[in-house]
């Protein structure tokens, strides 16, 4: 989970405009905001929202998720704009079971028996009812696989038998890709954001409609 914030002391040309508006905010909350101050905090969760759909288009772009034929793409969501206390904030993160969806995926991986039925060698062996539900997971579904990679897993074997573990199917390693993606972009999604803060209080002072200067 990568979140995203804004610190108003970057904006130095309009930080007292900024602090103003997130101090009436933890005092007041933000039904207490009035003219300038209502259409800046409504433009900021806009451009909050429009700065997660970049991080998040850009991680995918780096994990290399896009060609993904299996759209794990959509293991990779954007969370809503919140705001509280004088915060504003935003996140990205990878989907968690009680959030995935149950649509089933519909590619199926090219196997050269398909296409030479007759050809001698090759694995003849059916797929068992648990691998072919390993390959019918949705799009939304494949988040763990998208975890599994991020944070890695401990020890894992097949079950138990007499008491005892047996099975042995190793652990994977914690490789971060999420995290790394996300990460590479994160001052790039900043910028962006605090450009279009900046021409925004610019708009509302020049209208009248802020003051504070």
């Amino acid at each position: 989970m990568i979140e995203i914030e804004f610190d108003h002391k970057a904006l130095m040309q309009h930080s007292k405009v900024l602090e103003s508006l997130l101090v009436d905010m933890e005092t007041g909350g933000s039904r207490s905001l009035v003219a300038g101050q209502k259409s800046l905090y409504s433009a900021i969760r806009r451009y909050m929202a429009q700065a997660e759909t970049e991080l998040r288009l850009l991680t995918i772009g780096s994990m290399g998720l896009p060609n993904d034929p299996r759209a794990s793409r959509y293991g990779v969501s954007r969370d809503k704009v919140k705001s509280k206390k004088g915060l504003i904030w935003g996140q990205i993160k990878i989907f968690q079971p009680k959030t995935a969806g149950n649509r089933t995926n519909t590619y199926k991986q090219p196997r050269k028996l398909d296409q030479n039925p007759h050809q001698r060698g090759g694995n003849r062996v059916p797929r068992s009812a648990r691998t072919q539900q390993m390959l019918d997971y949705g799009p939304r579904d494949r988040g763990f696989i998208l975890r599994f990679l991020e944070g890695g897993t401990g020890q894992r074997t097949a079950g138990t038998r007499n008491g005892k573990l047996h099975g042995n199917r190793g652990s994977i390693a914690p490789r971060n890709y999420f995290s790394r993606a996300s990460n590479a972009h994160v001052e790039q999604v900043m910028q962006n954001l605090a450009n279009k803060i900046d021409a925004k209080i610019e708009e509302l002072v020049n209208s009248g409609k802020m003051t504070g200067l």
